[in-house]
C-alpha cells in the first residue's frame, strides 16, 4: 500500500478526505463501546482536554493485540490512517483498531474545539522530508498537527505494554492547541526564536518541556538543532531529549523550568545563527 509521502497532490487530497470521512463513523463507534462498558458516553465524551485524562486510561485497559492468524486486516477494513502509516504497522487487534480510530476522531473534535481558528489541509512543505508531508494535518499557517499519527503511535504496545503515562494523552493535546493558537496570534507578527512549555512530570521521565523553534530556524538551521539537541542532552538535570518534529524538541529534565531552557536554547542559536 502507497504511504502518505508517496501520494500525488491529488492522492493526498483525496486521502485527506477520507480521513475526514471517516471521523464521524469512527467516533459513533467509540461511542457505543463505551455505552457497551456501562459508561455515558456523553459524560466520558465532555469535548474538553481534562476528559482525556479518564478516557485516555480506558482505552489502554481495553486494547489487546491481535493474534498470529490476523495479523493483518483486509484492506477495506483497515482505516486510512492504518494504510498509510509506514514503519512499524499497527499490531492491535481489530477491535483495538475500532478504539483507536474513535480516539482519533475524538481527538481531532477536542482540538478543533480548542483552536477554532485553525483548518483541516494537506501537509505540504517546500521541504520534502517534512515530517508530516501529504498527511491530514490541523493547521494554522505552515504549522500543523497530524493527528492521526501523533494519537496512533503511542497507542502501540512496545513490548507487550503501552508507554504512554495515564495523564500525557491530554497534556500533548493542551500543548497541540496552545501551539495552534499561538501560530494564530503571531500570523503576520515577528515570532519569538524559541517558546517553551512546560507538559508536566511524568513518573518515568520527570519533567518534560515542549519546545517549539522558529519556523525558519529550524527549517534552514536544521543541522544546527541537531547539534543543539546532542549537546543539550549532556547538560547537568537534562535526561533525554527527542526531536519530535522538525521544529518540536521534548525535553525530559528533573531540575529544569521552562525559563532555564528558554535561555539556554536561545543563546546556543544566537552564538550559531546568523539572523
Amino acid at each position: 500500500m502507497t504511504d502518505y509521502w508517496s501520494l500525488s497532490d491529488a492522492e493526498a487530497a483525496a486521502a485527506l478526505q477520507e480521513f475526514l470521512d471517516e471521523r464521524g463513523p469512527a467516533l459513533e463507534r467509540l461511542r457505543q463501546a463505551l455505552e457497551a462498558d456501562g459508561q455515558d458516553p456523553n459524560v466520558v465524551l465532555d469535548g474538553t482536554v481534562k476528559s482525556l485524562r479518564t478516557l485516555w486510561p480506558w482505552v489502554k485497559s481495553v486494547l489487546t493485540e491481535r493474534g498470529a492468524e490476523a495479523m493483518k486486516l483486509a484492506a477495506v477494513e483497515a482505516p486510512s490512517w492504518e494504510r498509510y502509516c509506514v514503519g512499524n504497522k499497527p499490531t492491535l487487534s481489530r477491535e483495538s483498531i475500532t478504539i483507536v480510530d474513535g480516539l482519533i476522531s475524538y481527538v481531532c473534535r477536542v482540538v478543533e474545539r480548542g483552536a477554532p481558528q485553525a483548518r483541516w489541509r494537506v501537509g505540504n512543505r517546500p521541504i520534502a522530508s517534512w515530517v508530516w508531508q501529504n498527511h491530514p494535518v490541523l493547521a494554522v499557517g505552515d504549522g500543523g498537527w497530524a493527528l492521526g499519527e501523533l494519537v496512533q503511535r503511542p497507542a502501540q504496545p512496545i513490548g507487550g505494554r503501552i508507554r504512554l503515562e495515564d495523564n500525557m494523552l491530554s497534556l500533548q493535546v493542551k500543548a497541540y492547541i496552545d501551539h495552534l493558537n499561538r501560530a494564530d496570534r503571531t500570523t503576520g507578527e515577528d515570532e519569538p526564536l524559541v517558546e517553551v512549555e512546560d507538559l508536566g512530570a511524568d513518573a518515568i521521565r520527570g519533567r518534560e518541556l515542549e519546545v517549539s523553534l522558529r519556523e525558519d530556524v529550524a527549517h534552514e538551521y536544521s543541522r544546527v538543532v541537531d547539534r543543539m539537541v546532542k549537546n543539550l542532552a549532556k547538560e547537568n538535570g537534562i535526561t533525554g531529549v527527542i526531536r519530535e518534529d522538525r521544529e518540536v524538541l521534548l525535553v525530559a529534565t528533573v531540575i529544569w523550568d521552562t525559563n532555564r531552557l528558554e535561555e539556554w536554547v536561545s543563546r546556543y542559536l544566537k552564538a550559531k545563527i546568523h539572523d
